[in-house]
């Protein structure tokens, strides 16, 4: 995703883990469903795999990582299955 957005020219930030997020920033950031609890974005793309099988997480974790996910945004959230 990174590399694809870079070479778009899109400015991106990944917010890493021991990163601190910049509300005010103009780049897209990136980051794992864990790292954006307690943040807010005004928009969220939320990237998920078409078979979930293939992670080790139970139905019941994912579903309620979606929903924190999704509810980081202010104005706009999107589900894309890949």
């Amino acid at each position: 995703m990174y590399g694809a957005l870079s070479a778009s020219k899109i400015a991106v930030s990944i917010l890493g883990p021991d990163e601190q997020d910049k509300p005010d920033s103009k780049y897209v950031r990136i980051a794992t469903m864990h790292r954006a609890k307690g943040l807010e974005f005004d928009e969220v793309i939320l990237l998920l795999p078409r078979n979930l099988s293939s992670l080790k997480i139970s139905t019941e974790n994912m579903q309620q990582l979606e929903y924190v996910a999704l509810t980081t945004a202010k104005k706009l959230a999107t589900i894309v299955r890949y």
